[in-house]
């Protein structure tokens, strides 16, 4: 199914294009050399760390997209305000954990 619905013009009348692209998706111009998040390049480079986030809800959602993104296995307190991650990196590197602190409460 298409996520988002491109306006082109066509023979003087607007058309519109189903395409298969997240209207939300950021996409850096060509002369941004930011690399893809990738999992095993965070473990290379934080095998056996933690990191901690510390605010509101909206870091709280940056933790959530981290933890998809490099398929962390996840646990919450009772109380929602602490959250963790687990990242797996493999037979032979130590686990990066990351730790979500809502400062808010």
């Amino acid at each position: 199914k298409p996520h988002h619905l491109h306006a082109a013009q066509g023979a003087g009348a607007e058309v519109v294009v189903p395409t298969n692209r997240d209207p939300y998706e950021w996409v850096p111009r060509a002369s941004c050399a930011l690399p893809p998040l990738e999992r095993t390049a965070v473990c290379a480079l934080l095998s056996g760390l933690r990191v901690v986030l510390v605010g509101d809800s909206t870091l709280a959602m940056v933790f959530h997209s981290l933890a998809l993104a490099l398929r962390a296995r996840t646990q919450m307190d009772t109380s929602g305000g602490r959250r963790v991650a687990h990242v797996a990196c493999g037979p032979h590197a130590a686990p990066v954990t990351v730790v979500s602190l809502r400062n808010d409460r």
